[in-house]
């Protein structure tokens, strides 16, 4: 819905038109059975388990060797590009290991230089909510692959993080 907009004062004098775009929320649960975890910054357990459905599967990041130096990240390559409107993260259930995220896109490849990744949402986790936290972003956005960064650390380890899900909400994009 495109609304034009514009100000007139008491001397009959306009402003120029301004047009705001509203969109309608769509948004369904994006299959995942396609996406692949195209990169990741370390893992000890499975960066596939964020994406099977299982609470009790979780990924996380390497802590028995190498750094445990935030940030780190998990990269996904959609399959197509996706109109994105809303993500989803729940807490790894016996340890809370997240806290700051952050979702970057590109329409590139999973492996682009970081000035081409764009910030289109970042979410504080809620430390005491292990159920689902759904995170509507300020407006949707079209990308094929979404990087997924953990900036802090959570309240149950300071050095390491982990997920149990992450779902992102929204509707396939045509191309054009």
């Amino acid at each position: 819905l495109a609304i034009r907009t514009y100000i007139v004062d008491i001397y009959g004098n306009s402003s120029r038109t301004r047009i705001t775009q509203f969109y309608k929320m769509e948004s369904g649960k994006l299959d995942r059975s396609k996406w692949i975890v195209a990169d990741k910054s370390s893992q000890s357990a499975k960066a596939e388990n964020v994406l099977d459905g299982d609470i009790n599967t979780v990924w996380e990041n390497e802590w028995s060797s190498g750094t445990h130096v935030f940030p780190h990240y998990l990269t996904f390559d959609l399959g197509s590009k996706k109109r994105i409107e809303k993500a989803e993260f729940t807490h790894r259930q016996n340890k809370i290991e997240a806290r700051g995220l952050e979702l970057w896109g590109n329409n590139k490849s999973a492996k682009a230089a970081s000035h081409e990744w764009t910030l289109f949402g970042s979410y504080d986790m809620d430390q005491s909510n292990k159920n689902p936290q759904t995170y509507t972003l300020p407006s949707p956005v079209n990308y094929r692959y979404v990087k997924l960064v953990f900036t802090t650390p959570g309240t149950g380890d300071t050095n390491n993080a982990a997920l149990a899900e992450f779902v992102l909400y929204g509707q396939d994009v045509s191309e054009e």
